[in-house]
């Protein structure tokens, strides 16, 4: 069964030394502003070539939305395996795929802090539970398209379905733990 799997691995490394094949960027970074799931918000992104079609993408968010009565501005941090399925065959027909630009399947999890980086005078809003419902993980498996325009900007386009959980019991229990994680984002490439 030893000599199976080493048989196996030796196999599959040498398909994709030995083959020509397109693949993700090394490595990407810039910002992008937009509908970030599902909320207004602001992303800074780096993507790490794992793969030759599989990226591993961490972002850094400020997400702005509206709870009671008050703009609500929360950080959170998400990480993001990417499989950018058809690379290869945009690039046999003669598409550009830099920066990755490919339809790609993810799976985002991200973790949303329970911080108001929004300056209120009320301070007692600072306490109500309005807040603690940022604290939260979410799951989410997607698919988007990214594209490229011109030598630093792109766009991302997304949808897909997540799952929250509420850090809070309370908050928990009174909110649909389902979710449609919708992206539309704008960006700019810094490093490439």
């Amino acid at each position: 069964m030893r000599t199976f799997f080493v048989l196996l691995f030796l196999l599959v490394t040498s398909f994709q030394v030995f083959s020509q094949q397109a693949s993700t960027e090394r490595q990407i970074g810039g910002f992008q502003v937009g509908i970030i799931d599902n909320n207004l918000g602001v992303t800074y992104y780096h993507e790490q070539m794992l793969t030759n079609d599989i990226a591993l993408r961490g972002e850094a968010i400020v997400g702005f939305g509206w709870g009671n009565k008050s703009v609500v501005c929360g950080p959170a941090l998400s990480i993001q395996p990417r499989w950018h399925y058809n690379i290869n065959k945009r690039e046999s027909s003669g598409i550009d795929v830099a920066r990755n630009s490919a339809n790609f399947l993810g799976l985002n999890v991200s973790y949303n802090l329970p911080y108001n980086l929004w300056y209120n005078s009320d301070l007692s809003q600072w306490e109500s539970n309005t807040f603690k419902g940022q604290d939260r993980v979410n799951v989410a498996a997607n698919w988007g398209i990214r594209r490229a325009i011109g030598s630093r900007l792109n766009y991302e386009v997304g949808v897909g379905l997540g799952y929250r959980y509420y850090i809070d019991n309370d908050y928990r229990l009174s909110n649909p733990p389902l979710y449609l994680s919708l992206n539309l984002r704008f960006g700019f490439d810094i490093y490439k």
